[in-house]
């Protein structure tokens, strides 16, 4: 009966002891796919003081790759604000983040408008500091050799609401793109 009692005991610490143990293992496999997922993909640089739209062509057979860091692509905008990459068009939800560069190589992040319409609020109207990304949007290509656009709107809030106000008309796309 000695016996009994001791070895339930000792079944019980390894029990307890494995038990710890995988939920450690679960605990940090959970965190690591936690960070893979909200890790940001690709980073746009932009030319400092840029407000409009931002084009990003993905086509196979035209303009440079992104430079390619650990779990990050970075791209750098001309000021023309077109940019013609051969890279493939993102797969997955991904951040993306997007920067204002200096001519002194510092940048500043600039911070989303938010999901949903811009508000025509009073507030968003007058704001003619903040500048923010806003609806990225873009066509997906039917093969791999198609081309692919994504347009990003760049600018103050009051400058993104007078643009939406006036309608500019849609971008064409690009002759390199059929």
């Amino acid at each position: 009966m000695v016996r009994s009692a001791s070895s339930k005991r000792k079944r019980w610490l390894g029990y307890a002891l494995n038990g710890g143990a995988l939920t450690v293992y679960t605990l940090v496999l959970a965190v690591v796919a936690t960070i893979w997922l909200h890790t940001t993909r690709r980073r746009f640089l932009i030319p400092a003081g840029f407000q409009g739209e931002l084009i990003l062509v993905h086509t196979p057979n035209h303009g440079e790759r992104g430079r390619k860091g650990l779990l990050r692509t970075t791209y750098q905008f001309p000021g023309s604000g077109i940019l013609i990459t051969q890279d493939p068009p993102p797969a997955g939800s991904f951040s993306d983040r997007y920067e204002y560069i200096f001519p002194d190589g510092h940048v500043q992040k600039l911070s989303d408008a938010g999901p949903g319409a811009l508000q025509a609020a009073q507030g968003n109207r007058a704001n003619k500091a903040e500048v923010v990304t806003y609806f990225p949007r873009g066509d997906s290509s039917k093969s791999p050799s198609d081309c692919s656009i994504e347009e990003i709107s760049v600018g103050t809030r009051a400058f993104l609401l007078g643009r939406r106000d006036n309608q500019p008309a849609p971008l064409a796309r690009p002759a390199i793109c059929p």
